[in-house]
């Protein structure tokens, strides 16, 4: 049954780089989360107009990479000045992380720009462009993964792109089908009881947007992640004109 099959796997984990050391009480990918969730409302508290670009542009990787190193920065880190709310343990060294990132950001913008943003209908907007995924070449030149020996490497990020592709559509679909149910979700706070219910309740609609025989292979933050960036960019979307209505 294909409801039912849609909520025990969406926590399937989707692998993603992570943090070099954890913290006590905390896995690998928490303490990422955590530092990458306290940084991104970080920067949509001081670097607003930056951030909404991102989403809203839905910038490419490489574009996110090359323009955007205000925002992202592509070295290991262990302490962000600019950022007083964020408290990362002693000798820890946090690796952002271009989609994790992302989504961020987009749940950090839902947060601060859409609190009184009720939209129940988002058919008057249009079809949002996606960011295309790169060429193997170019992915390749980028992860600096040239070498043979790097191949697997070099398959494993191109397969992700992909994945992620796949997401931004995916989650487009489910944020036009429930506005007010994928909101509900995004306002809930993560691991909580009403998280799970929020899941509960948008179901059909996760299962709705799989063709048959699909199955989602992304864990929750990864999903939910995906539904703030669509949630954000047709909200914050101007409502098409009808043809012939007057101006």
């Amino acid at each position: 049954m294909r409801y039912g099959a849609v909520l025990s796997i969406a926590l399937v984990s989707l692998s993603l780089p992570c943090a070099y050391a954890t913290a006590k009480g905390l896995d690998e990918g928490e303490e990422n989360r955590l530092y990458t969730n306290e940084y991104a409302s970080c920067m949509v508290d001081i670097n607003h107009k930056r951030a909404a670009e991102i989403i809203l542009n839905d910038v490419s990787d490489l574009t996110f990479a090359a323009k955007y190193q205000d925002i992202l920065i592509d070295k290991p880190l262990n302490e962000v000045f600019e950022c007083r709310q964020m408290h990362m343990r002693y000798q820890a060294e946090w690796l952002m992380n271009e989609d994790l990132l992302r989504f961020a950001l987009a749940e950090a913008l839902v947060r601060a720009d859409l609190k009184s943003d009720k939209s129940t209908n988002f058919s008057d907007r249009a079809p949002l462009s996606h960011y295309q995924v790169e060429t193997k070449d170019a992915l390749a030149v980028r992860l600096r993964l040239t070498e043979k020996k790097q191949i697997p490497m070099l398959e494993k990020a191109f397969e992700q792109q992909l994945a992620m592709m796949w997401l931004a559509y995916y989650g487009e679909c489910v944020v036009r089908r429930d506005p007010m149910k994928v909101r509900d979700w995004l306002f809930s706070k993560s691991g909580s009881a009403a998280e799970d219910q929020a899941i509960q309740n948008i179901a059909e609609s996760l299962s709705a947007c799989l063709t048959d025989g699909q199955k989602l292979n992304f864990k929750r933050n990864v999903l939910k992640g995906a539904m703030a960036v669509n949630y954000y960019r047709l909200a914050m979307a101007k409502p098409i004109t009808p043809a012939g209505a007057a101006h």
